[in-house]
């Protein structure tokens, strides 16, 4: 009892660590995911509890194969079987997460200042929490209704753009025509080099 009682214990503890670990990391992130990848994992908590330990191994490892290399050839080669294995249930475990049904947020189109005002919301939300200041919070407030302010002007705008682009491609011209938020792309439909298609933008 005692035995399956510490192991039960020290599962619970990993998991929680593990957790922190990785809502920390998300929440540092999320705003750069959002500006450059235009996407956030709904399940990361769930994934990076095999990703984080699993990462760890392979570097560990990695390290061991590097330095085996040049001492025998045989547990070279029977740790970085190993090491290929646990690259390989790496692969599968993101692989089954990914495939979940919402697993992914895509199509969130943030610009720089959007993910500045969101930076600024996660500091006050944190400084609330360590120092309980109610300045923090009337600020937190404040950024808050700005950013949706801002986020409505950009939609608003988006909404009502008109441009004319003109490309060179291959020696040859690309016309596209935005009408708010669809993009429409001519090209010679001749050419097989070429694709005509519809973009639809999303901000």
């Amino acid at each position: 009892p005692n035995i399956s009682n510490r192991f039960l214990s020290f599962v619970v503890v990993y998991t929680w660590k593990i957790m922190c670990v990785s809502f920390a990391a998300q929440l540092g992130t999320f705003p750069l995911c959002l500006y450059y990848f235009h996407l956030f994992p709904n399940y990361f908590l769930v994934s990076n509890l095999f990703v984080i330990p699993m990462t760890m191994i392979i570097l560990n490892g990695g390290v061991t194969v590097i330095v085996l290399s040049f001492i025998s050839e045989s547990l070279f080669l029977f740790f970085g079987k190993l090491l290929n294995a646990v690259l390989t249930g790496l692969n599968y475990v993101t692989a089954k997460v990914s495939s979940l049904p919402y697993s992914i947020i895509q199509n969130v189109y943030i610009n720089e200042v959007q993910m500045f005002m969101i930076y600024l919301f996660i500091l006050s939300i944190l400084v609330i929490l360590i120092y309980k200041s109610t300045k923090a919070l009337q600020f937190a407030l404040s950024i808050l209704i700005g950013l949706a302010g801002y986020s409505s002007y950009v939609h608003f705008k988006a909404s009502h753009q008109r441009s004319l682009v003109v490309y060179q491609v291959n020696n040859d011209s690309a016309i596209q025509v935005v009408l708010g938020k669809t993009a429409y792309t001519l090209v010679d439909p001749g050419r097989s080099d070429t694709v005509s298609e519809s973009i639809e933008y999303a901000f």
